[in-house]
């Protein structure tokens, strides 16, 4: 199973130093239970295809759910 999502998203940031995205990923059936996510200080975002590593609610890192995310910068 490889899901992909050929989308662009845009933001905007009065604060950066602050900013952190945040990525989740939802359950199919229920849209509310989140399965696992990870969080990225936008000031240490790269330019370019990054791995991002998924974590579970308890913060622990989950095996073979890294995702392959590219990066752009204006």
């Amino acid at each position: 199973y490889g899901p992909s999502w050929d989308t662009c998203f845009t933001f905007q940031f009065n604060a950066p130093e602050l900013a952190i995205l945040t990525i989740s990923v939802l359950h199919v059936s229920t849209f509310d239970y989140k399965v696992c996510h990870a969080g990225i200080p936008v000031l240490s975002l790269r330019q370019g295809y990054r791995i991002i590593p998924m974590r579970d609610s308890g913060l622990k890192y989950l095996p073979m759910t890294d995702l392959l995310c590219h990066f752009s910068f204006r």
